[in-house]
């Protein structure tokens, strides 16, 4: 319907407006790349800088989103080439320092908070936030390197990473091709067991890769779970808010 009423009355003085809803409507059904444009075509139109600059945090947030943290730095970074207005530029600041929290990137988190203003660090309670962060280095992790080791017996390193039903599987599954091949060798059936025994090194490589990439997951999940409840303590909202008067700002319990 926004499409439709950005067809019908292009130069209303709404369409801006219009145009940022298509963009939250393709945010919520999970179309990042047609929202990334859809707020481009309000950015390119400038009618109304309030509307092109709320364009511009939320093309930010499209690609935090989207898992495309390069781009959502550069896309602040161009906010703060163009901005003079504290208030605005203590957002870009924030909204790039919590992207460097959400990398593992304290030390840079830390360098982008460290340019806000002292009105804003107030407002956006970042002296709080920074204080927490240091509990971010005692998250209990697993070590990919040690996980990848235990591999070396199927199943043992999803075990290690809290995955039974994955351990489990992965051992019988190993299990099974390794007693195949040995009994067609063993009932004189070499091409057979080539055969399963090339299958199971498929296998076998999987079931090692599979351990290591499980402890970079569950590391990356600890690490998503305390970001989580550091947003949830300070009740931060990355995403910007609607509203006539312009975008919202970054933390809402302070108000």
């Amino acid at each position: 319907e926004f499409e439709r009423f950005c067809f019908f009355f292009p130069e209303e003085d709404r369409a801006p407006k219009a145009g940022i809803r298509i963009g939250q409507a393709l945010i919520g059904a999970g179309r990042f790349e047609e929202a990334v444009k859809a707020f481009g075509r309000v950015i390119e139109a400038g009618k109304d800088p309030s509307t092109t600059l709320e364009a511009q945090f939320w093309t930010a947030e499209v690609y935090r989103r989207w898992g495309r943290a390069g781009q959502a730095l550069l896309t602040l970074q161009n906010i703060l080439s163009t901005q003079t207005d504290t208030v605005r530029m203590d957002e870009a600041w924030f909204r790039m320092g919590w992207l460097a929290i959400e990398s593992g990137l304290l030390g840079k988190a830390a360098e982008y908070f460290s340019k806000i203003t002292q009105r804003g660090r107030e407002r956006l309670r970042v002296s709080e936030i920074e204080a927490a962060l240091p509990e971010m280095a005692h998250i209990p992790e697993k070590s990919p390197a040690l996980s990848g080791t235990l591999s070396v017996i199927p199943g043992l390193g999803y075990l290690y990473c809290g995955r039974p039903r994955d351990a489990g599987m992965s051992f019988l599954v190993n299990g099974a091709f390794i007693g195949a091949a040995w009994e067609a060798f063993r009932g004189d059936l070499p091409v057979l067991g080539s055969l399963l025994t090339l299958v199971e090194i498929g296998f076998y490589g999987g079931n090692m890769y599979g351990s290591i990439s499980a402890a970079h997951k569950h590391n990356q999940a600890e690490r998503q779970r305390f970001i989580d409840r550091i947003k949830e303590r300070f009740n931060v909202s990355l995403g910007p808010v609607y509203s006539d008067r312009g975008i919202g700002l970054g933390v809402n319990g302070s108000f």
